[in-house]
């Protein structure tokens, strides 16, 4: 199938513009939590809520428009062992992480295991959401990157520098563009989000399908920013003192 421009023009999107947008934003917005301006993560949610939705709308409407089948992008769900394995396996690894979600609710003391997870990609605090508002719109950016990333990355991406190499080299190329997008997070945060990346695309590939993977990808976003969220409230209250029957701090509190 012949490249259009529109095609050149949203690889540079996905594969530059993309990744060096997030790490720039990323940053500016830790500079500006820090100084504690308001509405800041509110403010980058809806540009992220934005760019995904918008990017998501443009691809599709022009795929419709070329007139190119949606299995290139792998949006259908063929009925092969490989895609029932994906289905069954993105169930159950959605279903773990909400286990793990509801225990970690009911159990504080297991927020220090998220806390330590956190440590090692401390560049993403800025972005936890920390109250109820930001809780709230964080939930639909998870949707629109499970379902906008993964059509992009996974769905688009594979597909385009497949039309130059092999489907394995494109998943490695992918895989290093959206490490890369994430960079804010340090460098134990680009190598998961590798791992993450390159076992998504080897699912995709194997599979022809990312329908399942949306779904996981959308689980993983909305767990782990509910988890962190948590966690870090949970960091803070630990850290206040708490008052004797006296009226003065505790010096034991934690």
């Amino acid at each position: 199938m012949p490249l259009e421009s529109f095609d050149h023009a949203f690889a540079a999107l996905c594969f530059v513009a993309l990744p060096a947008h997030g790490y720039l934003k990323r940053n500016q917005l830790a500079r500006e939590v820090a100084a504690g301006h308001p509405d800041a993560r509110l403010r980058e949610y809806r540009k992220v809520l934005g760019l995904l939705v918008c990017g998501s709308l443009l691809l599709i409407g022009w795929w419709g428009y070329a007139d190119r089948p949606v299995a290139l992008l792998r949006i259908a769900l063929p009925v092969t062992s490989a895609s029932v394995a994906l289905v069954l396996a993105s169930l159950g690894a959605a279903g773990f992480l909400v286990r793990r979600l509801v225990l970690a609710r009911r159990d504080p003391a297991r927020m220090k295991d998220v806390l330590e997870l956190l440590s090692s990609a401390a560049g993403a605090e800025p972005l936890i959401p920390r109250s109820e508002r930001e809780r709230a719109l964080f939930r639909w950016v998870s949707l629109a990157a499970g379902v906008g990333e993964e059509l992009i990355f996974r769905g688009f991406g594979l597909w385009y520098v497949a039309q130059f190499s092999s489907p394995w080299v494109a998943v490695i190329v992918t895989t290093l563009a959206f490490a890369a997008g994430h960079a804010y997070q340090g460098l134990g945060g680009v190598l998961r989000t590798g791992v993450f990346a390159l076992g998504f695309g080897a699912a995709a590939v194997s599979s022809g399908t990312i329908l399942p993977l949306m779904v996981l990808h959308t689980v993983v976003d909305l767990v782990n920013g509910e988890l962190l969220s948590h966690a870090l409230e949970w960091r803070d209250r630990a850290a206040l003192p708490t008052t004797g029957h006296a009226g003065e701090p505790n010096g034991s509190a934690g």
